[in-house]
Order: C-alpha cells, then sequence, then structure tokens
C-alpha cells in the first residue's frame, strides 16, 4: 500500500532540496552538518560561505568570507589564493578557467582553458581541474604543462624554444633560444643544424620541406618534397621525416634516396648517371656519364650500347621506342612500337621491353619478331534476327577456317568497339559456332558490335555490325463499344461484367438478363479487366492506368494507380489484397485500401494476365512464354514454360496449383512449385485456334475457349479433370468468344465479341443470350495512318474514324458517307481524307481535326487506297488497272497511267503503285510500269524516289533502288502472306503480316519480328519515324510500337 505524504512531510522535502542548492552554490553559505559536494562544474559558481567537500570527508575547499578560497585538511590551512573581498564568489567558467570574483570584477584565475572544465578535491586533499579527464591544473603544480608531443606535422611550427620528446622519454629534439635545433640523448647533444639565431622557429611545411626560419629567412632546410610529411623523433634517437610510411631524410643519413626502380615506364626517361635494378639486386642497367648504357650483373658488364655522349639520358617513348638522345639527338634505338610499352630489368639480367605482357625487344635477341597471325578476318558478319530484347549475330567463315574463336563486344549507338578489350563482352565462342545471341538489350535502341577472330597467335582484323532492337507493341485501346472485355464471378449467383466503352453491369441469372449497365470509366478504350473478391468487392481497370471499386452498389471514381500505363489484368483474392499487370512490365498492389507504386516486374515485358490464389501467391504470364510467381513481397525470375508460343492467360486456385493456356492450343500445368510440359490441347482438330482463356476451380476442373483470330468465326471449349484435356464445346454456339470465369464447377459464364453470354453447368452449354450492348456488326479496321507518333486516324468498313492522340484512344468521329471508309491519309492532325470503298462510285472527304468536310465524288470506279504529301495533292488509286486520281486540295482529276492498290507517295512528282507482280510509277505527271514479282503484291511504301518497298503474298520483300528491285525473303514461309509495309526512312521498314506478326527492316536485312495482335486480322501498319508505328487489328484493337 502507498503510504501518503503529508502536507507538512512535503514542506521539509521542499526545505532539504532548496538547502542542498544552495550547497553547491547557488548563492547561500551550506548550513552545519550538511553533506556538500565534490565537484564543481563548467557554468557553477560557489557563493561567499560555500565549500567543496573530499568524498572521504578529509578534505575541504571554501570560499571564505573573507575573500579567500582556502584547501583545509581539517582545520589545518593547505593552500589558498590570497585574496581579499567582502562578497567574493568562485567560478567555473564554461571557457574552462576558474575565476574570484567580486563585484563583477576578477581578482584571481587559474588562465586555464577547456570545454567542459570540472574543479574537484579529491580523496588526497589535491584541488585539479580537469577537462575530458585530462588535468589542466591543480594547487599544487599550478598550471600543468601539455605532454611534449613525438611529432610534428605538414603545417605546424615549432616555436622558439620548443620541443619534441620521444615515447620512451629518452630523446629530445629542441629548436633553442640560440637559433640551433638539437637532438639530445638526456643531456648529450647527439646531433644540431649548427644555426643561430635570436628568434628562431621549425617549420614542417606542406610541401614536406622541413626548414627554420628567423624573421622570414630561411636558414636551413632538409630538401624533402612530399604531401602530408611528418617529423618524429623516435625511441632509438633518430630524427625522421616521414611521407605515407617512406622515410625521406634522417638526422643520421640525411637526404634517403627512392629505391632504384627495375622498370621504366612509357612517357619516362633515366638522366645521365640513372639506373634500373633488378627486383633481386643481382643485375644493374646504368646510363652512364659517359653516354654508355650497359647492363651489369656486379661490376662485369654483361652489354652496352657503345654510345658515346657528355650529357646522354634514356628515354622510354610513347610511341615504344627506347632512344638515347644527347642534346636533343638521337644516338641509339631499339626502333619498336607499341602503345604502354615498358623497359624492365629481370632477375635474369635480361633487360627487355614489353607491350601489353609481349616481348618486343632484349638485350639478348635485338628485335624480337611477332608471331605469325595465323587466325583470319572473318568473310562476312551480319545481325540476322532482332525482337525487343534479344540480337542474334551472325558471321561466315573463310574458306579454309576451322578453329580458333570470335569474341564479340558490343557498343550502344552507332559505332562499334574498337578493341577486344573495349565494350561490352557478348561472347567469345569457337569460330564454327556461327552466332552469338544477345539478350541483355533494351527495345528500340541502336548496338552496335565488333567481332575479333583469334587464336593463339593472336587477333585478326575486326568486323563490325549495327542493327536497333524491334519496338515494343502493346495494346492502348480497344475501338468498338460493343464487345466485353472481362466477367468475373465471385459466387454462382452474381457475375460482373465490363466492356469496352467503359460499362459495368451484373447478372444474376447466368447471363440470361443483365442490370442497366453503369457508365464506370469516361476514358475511351474502356475497361481491360474486372476481378470480384466477393459479391460487394469487385476492382475494374483500364487502359489509361486508372481502377475502379465495386462496392456491391456503386463503382467509386478513377485513381490513377499506374501513370499512364495500360493495365492488361487485375486479381483479387481477398478484399483487401488485389494484384494488378499492364503491358509495360510492371505490377501494382492493393493492400487494405491501399494502392502500392509501380514496380518493375522484368523490363521489356508486356505481361498480359494475373491470377493470385492469395496474398502470398499470384503468377503473371508475358506474351513471349514467360512466367513468374509472386511470393507476397516480391516477384521472382521469369522462367520460360511455352518455348516462343504467346501464353493467353493464366488461372490459380492455390500455390500449388495454376493453368497457363497460349496461342497455339497448349497448356502448361503448375503443380507444387513446379511448371510442367507443354501439352497440345486442341491437336489437328482446330489447327489455327488459340486458346483465349482459362477458368480453374480446382486441380481437377478447368475451362478454357478458343479462338481463330476472327470475331465471327464459332468457339469451342476444353475441361482439365486433373489429368487430361478433352472437348468441352458441345452446344456452344459463340462466336469469337474471349473470356470466361467459373464460380464453381458447375456453374462457368464466357462471353465473344458479339457482346452474348453463355453458360456452362460442368456437362452442357446453355443458349447464348445478348448481353446489355446491342449485337456487334460485322466490321473491321481498314487502314490506319499516323502523321506523328502524337497523331493516328484509323477507319473501318462503316463509317467511322476514330482519333489516337499520343497512342492512347482519343475519341471516334462519323464521316458524312454512305459507304465505309476503305482508306485514309492524314498528313497532319487537322488534315486527313479518307474515301469510301464503294466500287461503283467513291468518294472522298476531310477531317479538319473536330469535322469532316461535304464528300465529294473520286471519280474512278474502283480507287481503295489513297496517299497524301500535302493538303493540295493526293492520289487515289484502285486494284484494276484504271486510271489514277489525282486531288489538288478542292476536286479529283484523272491522270491516265498504269494503276494499282495500294499507293504511296512521298511529293507531288512520285508516287509508287502495285497490283499483281506489277508496280507503277508515277513520275512528273506520267505513269510507268512493269512486273516485279512472280507473286501479288500486296503493298508498298516509299521513303523518297529512290527508296521503296514492296511486300507480296508469299512473305517476300522488294526493294527499289531508283534503278532496280531487289528480293528478300522476310518471313520464311511462304503461306504468310504480307499485307502492309511502312518506311519511316531508308533504314527502318516494318511489314505485318494477316495475323498481326511485325518484322522489321534495318536498311540491309529483314532481321526483327513481334507477334502484335496474336492472331487477329490485321489490314495496315502506319509507321511516320523509326520509333513509332501503329496498327489496328479487325476487332477494333489499336496497338502501338515504340
Amino acid at each position: 500500500m502507498a503510504r501518503r505524504v503529508t502536507h507538512g512531510a512535503r514542506s521539509l522535502l521542499v526545505l532539504l532540496v532548496s538547502a542542498a542548492v544552495a550547497v553547491v552554490g547557488l548563492g547561500a553559505p551550506s548550513p552545519a552538518g550538511a553533506s556538500v559536494p565534490s565537484v564543481l562544474s563548467a557554468g557553477q559558481s560557489l557563493a561567499t560561505g560555500a565549500s567543496l567537500g573530499s568524498p572521504n570527508g578529509a578534505y575541504t575547499a571554501t570560499m571564505q568570507t573573507d575573500g579567500n578560497f582556502v584547501v583545509y585538511a581539517g582545520t589545518k590551512a593547505l593552500w589558498s589564493t590570497h585574496t581579499k573581498a567582502t562578497n567574493a564568489s568562485l567560478s567555473m567558467q564554461t571557457d574552462g578557467n576558474l575565476v574570484i570574483y567580486n563585484a563583477g570584477k576578477a581578482l584571481w584565475s587559474t588562465h586555464t582553458t577547456g570545454t567542459s572544465a570540472t574543479l574537484t578535491i579529491q580523496n588526497d586533499g589535491n584541488l585539479v581541474i580537469y577537462v575530458a579527464g585530462k588535468a589542466l591544473w591543480s594547487w599544487r603544480t599550478g598550471l600543468i604543462a601539455p605532454p611534449t608531443p613525438a611529432s610534428l606535422t605538414a603545417g605546424h611550427t615549432l616555436p622558439r624554444g620548443g620541443s619534441l620528446l620521444s615515447p620512451n622519454h629518452a630523446y629530445r629534439t629542441t629548436i633553442q633560444t640560440d637559433g640551433n635545433f638539437v637532438v639530445y640523448a638526456g643531456t648529450k647533444a647527439l646531433w644540431s643544424t649548427h644555426t643561430k639565431a635570436t628568434n628562431a622557429s621549425l617549420s614542417m611545411q606542406t610541401d614536406g620541406n622541413l626548414v627554420i626560419y628567423n624573421a622570414g629567412k630561411a636558414l636551413w632546410s632538409t630538401h624533402t618534397t612530399g604531401t602530408s610529411a611528418t617529423l618524429t623523433i623516435q625511441n632509438d634517437g633518430n630524427l625522421v621525416i616521414y611521407v605515407a610510411g617512406k622515410a625521406l631524410w634522417s638526422w643520421r643519413t640525411g637526404l634517403i634516396a627512392p629505391p632504384t626502380p627495375a622498370s621504366l615506364t612509357a612517357g619516362h626517361t633515366l638522366p645521365r648517371g640513372g639506373s634500373l635494378l633488378s627486383p633481386n639486386h643481382a643485375y644493374r642497367t646504368t646510363i652512364q656519364t659517359d653516354g654508355n648504357f650497359v647492363v651489369y650483373a656486379g661490376t662485369k658488364a654483361l652489354w652496352s650500347s657503345h654510345t658515346k655522349a657528355t650529357n646522354a639520358s634514356l628515354s622510354m617513348q610513347t610511341d615504344g621506342n627506347l632512344v638515347i638522345y644527347n642534346a636533343g639527338k638521337a644516338l641509339w634505338s631499339t626502333h619498336t612500337t607499341g602503345t604502354s610499352a615498358t623497359l624492365t630489368i629481370q632477375n635474369d639480367g635480361n633487360l627487355v621491353i614489353y607491350v601489353a605482357g609481349k616481348a618486343l625487344w632484349s638485350w639478348r635477341t635485338g628485335l624480337i619478331p611477332p608471331p605469325v597471325l595465323t587466325a583470319k578476318p572473318l568473310a562476312s558478319a551480319a545481325i540476322v534476327y532482332t525482337d525487343e530484347t534479344t540480337i542474334v549475330v551472325a558471321w561466315l567463315l573463310r574458306t579454309g577456317v576451322t578453329s580458333g574463336q570470335v569474341m564479340v563486344r558490343r557498343a550502344v549507338g552507332a559505332v562499334a568497339p574498337t578493341s577486344p578489350t573495349s565494350g561490352t563482352l557478348i561472347g567469345d565462342v569457337t569460330a564454327t559456332e556461327g552466332y552469338v545471341t544477345d539478350t541483355s538489350v533494351a527495345h528500340n535502341v541502336t548496338y552496335s558490335y565488333a567481332l575479333f577472330p583469334h587464336d593463339a597467335s593472336g587477333y585478326a582484323a575486326r568486323s563490325t555490325v549495327t542493327g536497333t532492337t524491334a519496338l515494343s507493341w502493346n495494346q492502348t485501346a480497344t475501338m468498338y463499344p460493343d464487345n466485353y472485355n472481362d466477367i468475373s464471378c465471385p459466387s454462382t449467383t452474381l457475375c460482373v461484367g465490363v466492356d469496352t466503352k467503359g460499362s459495368a453491369a451484373t447478372t444474376t441469372d447466368n447471363g440470361v438478363t443483365w442490370s442497366t449497365p453503369v457508365q464506370v470509366d469516361s476514358n475511351d478504350g474502356g475497361l481491360s479487366s474486372v476481378s470480384c473478391a466477393t459479391t460487394t468487392f469487385c476492382v475494374a481497370v483500364d487502359f489509361y492506368g486508372n481502377a475502379f471499386i465495386y462496392n456491391g452498389t456503386n463503382w467509386s471514381g478513377a485513381q490513377d494507380i499506374d501513370g499512364d500505363n495500360a493495365i492488361s489484368s487485375v486479381s483479387c483474392p481477398t478484399t483487401t489484397f488485389c494484384q494488378v499487370v499492364d503491358f509495360n512490365s510492371n505490377a501494382v498492389v492493393y493492400h487494405s485500401g491501399t494502392w502500392s507504386s509501380p514496380t518493375l516486374i522484368s523490363a521489356n515485358k508486356s505481361f498480359i494476365t494475373v491470377s493470385c490464389a492469395t496474398a502470398s501467391f499470384c503468377a503473371a504470364v508475358d506474351y513471349t512464354g514467360d512466367a513468374t510467381i509472386y511470393n507476397g513481397s516480391a516477384w521472382g525470375t521469369l522462367k520460360n514454360i511455352d518455348g516462343t508460343h504467346r501464353v493467353t492467360t493464366v488461372s490459380c486456385t492455390t500455390d500449388l496449383f495454376c493453368a497457363a493456356v497460349d496461342d497455339s492450343g497448349n497448356a502448361i500445368i503448375y503443380k507444387s512449385g513446379q511448371w510442367g510440359q507443354v501439352t497440345d490441347v486442341e491437336g489437328p482438330s482446330r489447327p489455327n485456334y488459340e486458346i483465349y482463356e482459362v477458368s480453374c476451380k480446382s486441380s481437377t476442373f478447368c475451362v478454357g475457349i478458343d479462338f481463330d483470330g476472327s470475331p465471327y468465326d464459332s468457339s469451342t471449349a476444353w475441361a482439365f479433370n486433373g489429368t487430361t484435356w478433352t472437348n468441352a464445346g458441345s452446344g456452344l454456339t459463340l462466336d469469337g468468344a474471349t473470356t470466361i470465369d467459373c464460380a464453381s464447377t458447375t456453374s462457368c459464364i464466357a462471353s465473344d465479341y458479339k457482346g452474348h453470354t453463355a453458360t456452362y453447368n460442368g456437362a452442357s452449354w446453355s443458349a447464348a443470350h445478348l448481353a446489355w450492348m446491342p449485337s456487334a456488326p460485322q466490321r473491321g479496321v481498314t487502314d490506319i495512318s499516323c502523321s506523328s507518333a502524337a497523331f493516328c486516324m484509323a477507319v473501318d468498313d462503316t463509317t467511322t474514324a476514330y482519333t489516337f492522340v499520343n497512342g492512347h484512344l482519343d475519341g471516334s468521329t462519323t464521316a458524312p458517307t454512305a459507304d465505309g471508309l476503305t482508306s485514309v491519309s492524314c498528313k497532319s492532325a487537322t488534315f486527313c481524307l479518307a474515301i469510301t470503298g464503294t466500287i461503283s462510285s467513291p468518294m472522298s472527304t476531310i477531317y479538319n481535326g473536330s469535322t469532316w468536310s461535304t464528300p465529294v465524288s473520286v471519280g474512278n470506279t474502283s480507287d481503295d487506297s489513297v496517299s497524301c504529301v500535302s493538303t493540295s495533292f493526293c492520289v487515289a488509286a484502285g486494284p484494276n488497272q484504271t486510271d489514277i486520281r489525282v486531288f489538288n486540295g478542292s476536286s479529283w482529276a484523272n491522270v491516265p497511267g498504269y494503276t494499282g492498290s495500294p499507293v504511296s507517295c512521298v511529293s507531288s512528282t512520285f508516287c509508287a503503285t502495285v497490283t499483281s507482280g506489277d508496280v507503277g510509277f508515277y513520275i512528273d505527271g506520267t505513269w510507268y510500269g512493269g512486273n516485279v514479282d512472280g507473286s501479288n503484291l500486296t503493298g508498298i511504301s516509299c521513303a523518297s524516289a529512290t527508296f521503296c518497298v514492296a511486300v507480296d503474298q508469299e512473305g517476300n520483300a522488294l526493294a527499289f533502288n531508283g534503278d532496280s528491285w531487289s528480293s528478300q525473303e522476310v518471313t520464311g514461309d511462304q503461306s504468310v502472306a504480307l499485307v502492309s509495309v511502312s518506311c519511316a526512312s531508308t533504314t527502318f521498314c516494318s511489314a505485318v503480316d494477316g495475323s498481326g506478326a511485325v518484322y522489321g527492316f534495318n536498311g540491309t536485312y529483314w532481321v526483327s519480328y513481334a507477334d502484335v495482335s496474336y492472331g487477329l486480322t490485321v489490314k495496315a501498319i502506319s509507321c511516320p519515324s523509326p520509333t513509332f508505328c501503329a496498327m489496328a487489328d479487325t476487332a477494333g484493337n489499336f496497338y502501338i510500337g515504340n
């Protein structure tokens, strides 16, 4: 039980504390019998009548009322200040000085200095001032001098009368009052400078020289040089100047010569009389005073240059030549050449010139001939393949070369490494290997490679190649607002769907009926993915880096969680955790209401899908067959699980099971921490189909739906039972199915591009139901044109045109034509000319940045391609070899000649067009033409009047140099038809095939490859610069490459 403190007890306590404060010198004398402190700290004072007492009580120090400060042993006075005053006080000042004051006047002081000084009365009766444990003063000694140092450091001076004392106190050196600097052993003088002066001082200068000065005049010095020099009197009595541990001078030796080197390096000279000494000290070589350069073993001359001169020197020149000069005239040389040469006298007595470890000359051999170089330069070298993250460099050997190595080194830019040690090493492989693969590159960057053939004899002449990695392609928008993008079913009674116009709706009856759609996202391009953890928690994401949260009733506003990155997928296993991935290599995590900053998973990767079983286990897949696992805190290293195929989606049920599917009808199962083998699910029955999405509810139940690249071809389904995949598509009537989600093993819902849904109960499919959006018409993108990276327009076979600003869908606009649009050409954001595809009467209309002009007749019966070089010059052409039409800014006129489609113009005096295997040129108002290809030409693009590229239906490209055509294989497969080509310069073209694969030309070869739309049909590609291309597929997806 706590004891209560009474009012009387508290009063007594206050009195005792007040008394104690007065004792330590705050103005009142100590009462009789009270304990007194033994220490007076800095900033405290001892008032008249107050005392300090030793801890053992035997001694006191009192500031008496008569003004005298006295130390007592009992009643016996031991020492006093002999001061007198009526009201004196003793102050231990913060500057370290102990002072007796009277009426503000100092009567006495110790003249000490220091920080945090204390005055202490000790058990031995001594009264001492301490600073940091060091005694500065005591009543028995007065001021205590600091210990004499043993060293004088650079920049410091020993004043007249100053000394240095060896650590063992046996030796002292003093700059005496008579000006002589003397080293003593006790009282015996060992050495002196023999200087005389009345006010001499000794300075250890910052330049390393030790100097005695008198009145600014130097009397004596050591003539030493060095940085941070130190003068030290040692325990052996020697006085030494050291720099970096090396002795420069001592009183016993005077100046200490540096050790004789064994080598003379490039750019240095051995002066007359100078020597080199072998490391074992057995051999010496000297440029003698008579001008002869001699190698000695002891006193025996082994070799000499037989030169004579009065002032000769030996120079190891930077060009590698060793020369003896006299008065600027060369008397003798080795005639050697090389960079960073070194002359060395060896332990065997040989004098050798080395360059990079290779001997060029020795006195025993003279000039040493270089070994015969057997390495041969390469016959040729080329970059044979590039994609976003890979460059393959290949070479051909000269006839007869069957051995040796080839070192490949890389530099960023157009200049290749110049030596086998510069740049970044990519590989050093057996020459017959024929190639190296560089995977440490970034997309859309130019790299130059140097190839160095070599063997034991050395390096042959290098070969160089330069190439640029492929553009990084990403889907950034979906144009048609009639399609599902994703569905998520958190239970068997609720599914949430999102579409490409930013709307969301719910169904509680497996898609038979849907709620009225809610506009969630105002951005064009729509919502890309949705994931629901419960019926009251869903997250949807879009192509602009935004997230939207659904609480079961309402959707939140947009939250910018990923900058301007296009988000591809979201997965929420709980209401407190979601994982998001984007097309630009990043992930963003949602934790209990807060989104993290974007984190890079792996550079130059486009992640298409993420699936999380828990907050500590997620799997993400990319476009190049890779997968990575999230462990709750970080993403693991990418692992290729599917070769070169595109993994379209992944679905995980636990941290022990996931299923992934790809664009070739394959599946890969993840079990117990390992990805399994690739399994062909669809086989030969559906060779052109990809499994577009899969949804799993357990390790024994997954359902996937397939798709062949067309939004209007029928889909089927495949079911996994834990061991095998079987066809489960009987009764499925969806066309172009793109998404599926299973709430249970008996409740799955799938949707297609037309806006229909169908449900699967584990055994059969329901009839298709139209969701909230109207049925999508059969339409497709027909052309795209970009005036710059900041502006593109795509047109389709309806009357709709879509504008894109900085790679994002900006909006759609309807052209005032009766028929669909077939071609467009844009010169700026305020001038696009589009034509209709009506065979009988094509029309043209101009977009000025906001509105379309009244359509005018083109006048030809088959024009389906247009190319504009200005607002007053466009050319329209068609495939039936009818006349060309030229637009002058207001109307079209006929130009008879050779025509085709498409058409490409670089100026008002030069255009080119293709039809079948023929090419036609419009030059200064006249058309010329002829056959150049045995196949049907499908596209042409000209960067200038002396550079055009045409592509054909058999995967080939033909290049025009102003005079003739040459052919190159592009796809490597005659069954893969190229449909469009766009050249931004003579060293940059991109061609696309009908399935959305893009191929790149570097000015010499077609080398790069990127599978962009993954099977969806593409009609056109547009590249306004080498760093930007755009295209769209027939399903309305827009892609940019940069």
